[in-house]
């Protein structure tokens, strides 16, 4: 708009320059006066619409420019939403792999788990009584020792 404003300023100036006969030597009652300033006239208004013309191409490249960056945002969205619909489509199949693991852990893996738990427990039964036989044949051999040993030297006739 500013742009535009100005050739019609110096127009207006322009047509104000021919109409007053400060001009020298130029009257505006003279068919030459007349022309020289239809003249000016003439080519500040083909000064005008080339300025506006400029003004035209201008605007349209620049509308152009707008479009295109425009365009390549809304590419841009496009594409960031298509990235997103796969993340979350990732992240679907991972919460259903985790789940199918945690049915699997709970179905086949669990008793497994638990049956070795019971077999630990008997084992660990097995081993105290184990100790707890070996540890009350000790003490009625150390209770016993004398006459064991006794008899064992009776056996062997020894005195």
């Amino acid at each position: 708009m500013k742009i535009a404003a100005r050739p019609i300023v110096q127009l207006s100036m322009t047509m104000c320059r021919a109409a007053s006969p400060s001009r020298a030597g130029e009257r505006m009652d003279e068919p030459d006066g007349i022309s020289r300033s239809l003249g000016r006239v003439e080519g500040t208004l083909q000064q005008l619409i080339k300025s506006a013309e400029e003004d035209r191409a201008s605007a349209a490249d620049w509308r152009r420019s707008i479009y295109h960056l425009l365009q390549d945002h809304a590419d841009e969205i496009g594409k960031l939403r298509e990235d997103v619909v796969i993340v979350g489509e990732i992240s679907t199949q991972a919460r259903e792999h985790a789940k199918k693991i945690e049915k699997r852990l709970d179905e086949d893996i669990s008793p497994d788990i638990a049956e070795w738990r019971k077999i630990k427990a008997m084992g660990m039964g097995m081993f105290a009584l184990v100790g707890l036989g070996g540890a009350i044949i000790a003490s009625t051999i150390a209770y016993f020792w004398d006459v064991i040993a006794m008899a064992i030297r009776s056996g062997l006739k020894i005195h």
